[in-house]
């Protein structure tokens, strides 16, 4: 059981890590031509570089493990692509020669638009152009002809601007893919019933994003403001719904949750509910704070010193909870 348990979180970070990694490959594989503007000797290195970032990418946008912090890092990565493209856009038509070899095969490269050094070879006329030049020497020309620091700086430029592009591109496609995650989490949970409901304070909500996606996960349907709420809705008919249709009502525990009204009001209604029967309060203490006095002596999930633990802790519950017969879970 430990090792399934263990191996079923790395499935959530390796598939999404994966599939992010194959669409950063894909245009290297199925587009080639279209990386002919890739300077010939960052090529390789920037291959590689856009795999890995596919795959970082699709972690925050699929396993989301910064939660909403990681949202808000890939749309201002799609915004820094704008920056990325006026900086290729610049490259491009200043620092990027195209020429082919003898071979007849096209590159690109990146030169520093110098007067070319005394070392460069006669056959590159000073009125020859630099890509008449390479054409006729090779990549030796590279540092025979241009100052080498130079190169450097502006090959180093546009690496930075290009994956500045490509992890845009990257972002764009990772919010749209948690865009069609969120709305079939919404779609599932809607008009049915609910394993628990989350109760929180707005302080809290980091904690409450990234459990509601992890129970989520693991199939079990969670009532989630965010999800859940629309312009419109009256909150506390609303609220009175959810959590009449859950059948457990989790309350994230910290000193902001104990001192906010909403969330007391949420706690009193579960009470009510639990005296009646067929509701379950799962206690998630997050933070240490004072306890309410009705919950003092029940057994809550520890998130304080570690995430895995508690939310461990809180699927053990939940597990029991479904694992019920319907007889007694209305008891």
């Amino acid at each position: 059981m430990v090792g399934a348990s263990s191996a079923a979180p790395f499935r959530r970070l390796a598939v999404p890590f994966a599939v992010g990694c194959l669409l950063g490959l894909a245009p290297f594989l199925f587009l080639e031509p279209l990386t002919y503007f890739i300077p010939l000797t960052l090529r390789d290195g920037l291959r590689a570089a856009t795999v890995l970032l596919g795959g970082f990418i699709a972690l925050l946008a699929r396993a989301e493990p910064l939660g909403r912090r990681g949202r808000k890092l890939l749309q201002a990565w799609a915004f820094l692509a704008l920056l990325g493209l006026v900086g290729l856009f610049i490259f491009q038509n200043r620092f990027i020669v195209r020429f082919k070899f003898h071979s007849g095969l096209t590159a690109s490269e990146v030169i520093a638009r110098e007067p070319r050094l005394k070392t460069c070879p006669p056959r590159c006329k000073p009125e020859m152009s630099d890509r008449t030049c390479l054409e006729s020497l090779g990549l030796d020309a590279l540092d025979l002809c241009w100052d080498d620091s130079l190169r450097r700086r502006n090959l180093s430029a546009w690496a930075v601007a290009y994956l500045l592009v490509a992890g845009g591109a990257h972002s764009f496609v990772g919010l749209l893919w948690s865009g069609v995650d969120r709305a079939r989490a919404v779609q599932s949970v809607t008009g049915g019933s609910y394993d628990l409901f989350l109760s929180y304070s707005r302080e809290d909500r980091d904690l409450a994003e990234r459990l509601a996606g992890d129970l989520k996960a693991r199939g079990f349907t969670v009532w989630w403001d965010s999800w859940e709420m629309k312009v419109g809705d009256k909150l506390p008919r609303k609220i009175a719904e959810a959590v009449s249709r859950s059948a457990c009502f989790g309350i994230i525990l910290s000193p902001d949750a104990v001192d906010s009204p909403w969330v007391q009001k949420e706690l009193d209604f579960a009470l009510r509910m639990e005296m009646e029967g067929g509701l379950t309060i799962l206690p998630i203490l997050y933070r240490p704070c004072k306890l309410p006095l009705l919950l003092g002596q029940v057994v809550w999930a520890d998130f304080t010193s570690s995430y895995r633990e508690g939310l461990d802790s809180l699927l053990r519950g939940l597990g029991a909870r479904r694992s019920q017969p319907p007889s007694i879970r209305a008891r």
